[in-house]
């Protein structure tokens, strides 16, 4: 894996000042696909902080992120969509000179000014409407404008590569034997470092300590088998959970959802949003 150096406050300063002039939540995902916790960034929207609530629907917010995600990544292109609730969204990926991904930033939860819902509860019903409302045309510029705001971001090297020769066998290390317990005394023997410069260097590197990486890792790998149609035993016994109710306590504490409302039925055109352009 390639690590990058982010300078968080000048990234949230570009992309937020956008969020606030046009009233729109805008944010950032990085490489992994993991969304940034930037502090000035809008939060959520109501309506879809309500929804999200719902198990599956939260479920299939995160395959369509996903997927649209990996669209951008994989076209280098601007992605501007509908979203399974035929809200419009938009992503615009980021590479630098080496053509390296360095993540993507992502806009949405705007309600389509020529869509009539008829679909919704009376509360729902008036979350959506208090949604910020653009044209499919307006989305489409206001991706134009973040990717002006993107080229800022490479050019001033808000983010950049970072390259950790240590790291990248630790992380080797680490994604070879995810399914067993693994101890930061294996990572320095494997890394070829000692347990003492591992346990002060990792944090640093990988921006939170060992167990909490080893961890996320885990749940990811296990989210990943979930929607690949793998059992929830399946899936706690291939990652070293020694019982369900650990693994699904686990599994629930990191997502906020338990593990059985993680899987998703082969057929994801259900869940994933409408393209417009790219």
């Amino acid at each position: 894996m390639i690590r990058f150096g982010i300078n968080t406050s000048e990234l949230e300063s570009s992309i937020s000042l956008i969020g606030r002039v046009l009233g729109i939540r805008v944010t950032f995902f990085d490489s992994e696909g993991a969304e940034l916790k930037l502090k000035s960034l809008r939060k959520m929207t109501r309506y879809c902080m309500v929804r999200r609530r719902e198990k599956e629907f939260d479920a299939r917010c995160f395959e369509c992120d996903r997927i649209h995600l990996e669209a951008a990544r994989a076209s280098r292109k601007i992605q501007i969509y509908r979203c399974h609730d035929r809200l419009i969204e938009g992503i615009i990926p980021l590479y630098d000179k080496n053509g390296i991904y360095l993540g993507s930033i992502v806009f949405g939860q705007i309600r389509d000014v020529g869509l009539k819902r008829k679909d919704l509860t009376e509360r729902l019903g008036r979350l959506y409407s208090q949604l910020p409302s653009y044209s499919i045309a307006k989305a489409d510029e206001i991706g134009t404008l973040l990717k002006y705001v993107s080229e800022y971001i490479i050019h001033s090297e808000i983010i950049k590569r970072k390259n950790f020769p240590w790291a990248d066998k630790a992380e080797s290390y680490i994604g070879a034997n995810i399914g067993k317990r693994i101890s930061i005394a294996a990572i320095a023997k494997h890394s070829g470092y000692s347990a003492s410069f591992i346990h002060h260097r990792f944090k640093a590197d990988f921006g939170m300590p060992p167990a909490k990486y080893v961890l996320g890792r885990k749940m990811k790998s296990a989210r990943e088998k979930l929607l690949d149609g793998k059992s929830v035993g399946e899936t706690a016994a291939e990652l070293g959970f020694y019982d369900l109710f650990h693994f699904s306590k686990a599994f629930k504490k990191y997502f906020g959802h338990s593990p059985s409302a993680a899987r998703m039925p082969p057929d994801l055109s259900g869940f994933v949003g409408q393209q417009i352009q790219n």
